[in-house]
């Protein structure tokens, strides 16, 4: 029981006043294999380029998924030791603490509080998510000559679906 490990973070802001800096969220820190919702950076004015801010992680969606001046995200995550050691042939070259975790990560990004719908209805009548964003997934954690490197898989969870799946191969730490 002592291998385990329980990490979560709660996480939010806003921006007020008369110029406002936006937050996205959707993907995670350090995504080499990554992608933006709509295929495109949402920079709308140049304060955007360098003032907007990326609130990581939320596994199961691209960068941008949601967009705003407010933002609320939550990360739960189980961590546990997957493979010790793996050395290969008669050579001291390997793996060692290979870690695996499982994760629900919860979040939204909106601009206007009266608007924001957390449920609804899909067009068969199902309940489905709209504004709050769930991903759920498993993933592998390990480090390759000093550099952690992650591995994720994760889903959209959608109440009464779950997506396809989305791949993260990702550098650097957990948060």
């Amino acid at each position: 029981m002592k291998d385990l490990i329980f990490a979560y973070r709660l996480s939010g802001g806003a921006s007020i006043g008369g110029n406002r800096q936006n937050f996205f969220i959707g993907g995670t820190e350090g995504w080499i294999n990554n992608r933006f919702k709509n295929d495109s950076i949402p920079v709308v004015n140049v304060e955007d380029y360098a003032f907007l801010t990326p609130v990581l992680p939320l596994r199961g969606y691209e960068y941008n998924a949601e967009n705003g001046s407010y933002f609320a995200v939550a990360n739960m995550e189980l961590r546990f030791p997957l493979i010790r050691s793996l050395v290969f042939g008669g050579l001291p070259i390997g793996f060692s603490n290979i870690l695996g975790t499982t994760f629900v990560d919860i979040g939204s990004a909106w601009t206007n509080s009266q608007s924001w719908k957390g449920f609804g209805s899909d067009t068969s009548g199902a309940t489905v998510t709209k504004d709050l964003l769930i991903g759920t997934g498993f993933g592998i954690r390990m480090g390759i000559l000093g550099l952690p490197l992650r591995f994720d898989v994760a889903w959209k969870f959608q109440w009464s679906k779950f997506s396809d799946p989305s791949y993260y191969i990702s550098l650097g730490a957990d948060y």
